[in-house]
């Protein structure tokens, strides 16, 4: 498509190989076409509110859970769930991966099921990413520390929870603590993903989830996938 001069929105991950990737990254630039990738994630409501809290975080952890269904089995739990978690660290955190520490076992597939991955970033954050489609109940949530507060996001209730130290009280005292709570519409997150992209094609602009972005969830799900099956072996 890209070849034939269409701009693209594709499905996430970007490719199955890096080279891959970067092929069609180089390919869109070239011919000044727009490669947007779908980690629809980006545009949940939540996601979008908490975009200007976020602050230096120190401490991200995520935890993506799912009960078994017989699809997208062929590839592990990391590519199919966790890179949209993935994603959405790296583009919080903004600083180059030090350190990966990751662990992660087959269940009912021959393909991991379950995986947890410790990243290390450059500027000192350290996130911590579970991710599982062997689960009982269904969860969606990304919890950030930060110097000024703790934000807890539902992904999956659109739901966005701030804790901040309330104003100063006398020594010896309990420091107060200040809670906002905010829900939000469902919304329709697809919906707002393809007008993104339509809006990047009109005005020539970087798309929200640019190609450089899928390759960088993509190298880091891979990295993991490596790791998890160093530690099976």
């Amino acid at each position: 498509l890209l070849e034939a001069d269409a701009n693209v929105l594709v499905e996430k991950p970007i490719t199955v190989t890096v080279a891959e990737a970067r092929e069609l990254i180089d390919l869109a630039t070239a011919r000044k076409l727009v490669l947007q990738v779908g980690h629809l994630e980006r545009f949940n409501p939540a996601i979008l509110a908490v975009a200007g809290s976020l602050h230096s975080p120190r401490f991200i952890e995520s935890h993506r859970l799912a009960p078994f269904k017989p699809r997208a089995t062929d590839v592990s739990v990391v590519l199919d769930l966790m890179i949209h978690d993935i994603d959405l660290i790296q583009n919080v955190v903004r600083s180059p991966i030090v350190s990966i520490d990751a662990i992660g076992t087959p269940v009912f597939t021959d393909e991991v099921d379950i995986a947890n991955a410790r990243i290390r970033f450059a500027n000192g954050c350290v996130a911590d990413a579970t991710a599982s489609r062997i689960s009982m109940k269904s969860e969606r949530k990304l919890r950030v520390f930060q110097a000024d507060a703790y934000l807890s996001i539902d992904l999956q209730q659109k739901v966005l929870t701030t804790v901040r130290k309330g104003a100063a009280v006398p020594a010896g005292e309990m420091p107060k603590v200040e809670i906002d709570e905010q829900s939000f519409e469902q919304g329709d997150a697809l919906r707002a993903e393809i007008s993104s992209f339509l809006d990047a094609i009109r005005s020539g602009g970087r798309p929200v989830v640019s190609g450089e972005d899928g390759l960088a969830a993509l190298e880091t799900a891979i990295r993991i996938g490596e790791l998890v099956g160093a530690a099976a072996r």
